[in-house]
């Protein structure tokens, strides 16, 4: 290692000198924690007067510590499980290799070893704790410190922001199925629209998310919805479609020289009517399958976010 020597004499203003009182011989070390032996060497005057010199006390490297601040700015991977989006949380590690310098030598100790995160630890979208650093003890030549954080994601904005719209779009359907059978267009204009906006929805909050090969609990929920609203735009196409069986066909009778008030009419029995099944979906079909999904979904979410607690 690069050294540099300092030597620090104060001697009165003589000829001759002489070795009698002692000077430091000081050793400034670089990047490493070495400790050298300390040297002492005297000199002294001619004269029978005090020596004029600043006198120095050495002591052994076991006795002084070596600090060391180094400041190191990069960039690491951390692999993320979204599986559980908002309520994920995340755990990321970092590994700082002394890899020029041999663990026989400079060595990271685990009881001496600290974490120190002086920055604000509620980010944007997360909030920082957890931090643990440990000595990997592998069979390398250089000394590797592993050191861990705790992810968790801030998901108050994310409820408000996806889920309560999603809600709103799911109530706006449901609304569908109270106008009266007769008015299609204004139950399938409503339907349908309703359901586009919430593909769209579904496709801006899938892109602010990491491309995974997995299905996330946040695209169960909206394939819930996407199929919720489906399946009133179908039930309004089955309501016009029982209501054009439910037209009746008169055929008036005539007898010989008169008119019959008798008239034959052909009637086709449908065996629900278009109301009946309006009635049905708003009261029973959807409440009951919107209830039990949320219930289950919820409930796996709650306890996902209490195990990573």
């Amino acid at each position: 290692p690069r050294s540099d020597v300092y030597l620090k004499l104060d001697i009165s203003q003589q000829d001759v000198a002489k070795a009698v009182s002692e000077f430091t011989f000081c050793q400034r070390v670089y990047h490493t924690a070495l400790t050298r032996l300390q040297v002492l060497v005297s000199y002294a005057t001619s004269d029978d007067r005090d020596n004029d010199i600043m006198m120095y006390m050495v002591y052994g490297g076991s006795e002084a510590q070596i600090i060391q601040q180094k400041h190191y700015s990069g960039s690491f991977v951390c692999k993320f499980n979204v599986y559980y989006y908002p309520f994920d949380v995340q755990r990321c590690h970092v590994l700082l290799d002394l890899s020029t310098i041999s663990k026989n030598i400079v060595s990271f100790m685990n009881n001496l070893t600290r974490v120190r995160y002086d920055h604000d630890r509620h980010l944007s979208t997360y909030t920082i704790s957890d931090f643990t650093a440990q000595v990997d003890s592998g069979q390398t030549r250089s000394s590797v410190l592993k050191v861990g954080f705790r992810l968790e994601r801030r998901y108050t904005l994310i409820l408000l922001s996806v889920f309560l719209p999603s809600y709103m779009l799911l109530v706006l359907g449901y609304t569908t199925l109270f106008v009266r059978a007769s008015l299609l267009q204004v139950r399938l204009f409503v339907s349908m629209t309703t359901l586009l906006v919430l593909y769209t929805f579904f496709n801006k909050t899938s892109a602010d998310l990491p491309q995974t090969s997995y299905v996330k609990m946040i695209d169960v929920w909206f394939f819930f919805c996407t199929i919720l609203i489906f399946s009133i735009i179908v039930a309004h196409v089955v309501v016009e479609w029982l209501e054009i069986l439910q037209v009746v066909k008169v055929r008036p009778i005539f007898s010989k020289g008169e008119i019959s008030t008798n008239s034959a009419s052909k009637t086709i029995d449908a065996r629900i009517s278009s109301n009946m099944l309006l009635k049905i979906m708003r009261r029973a079909v959807v409440p009951i399958i919107f209830i039990l999904f949320n219930i289950g979904y919820w409930s796996i979410m709650l306890v996902s976010l209490s195990n990573n607690r």
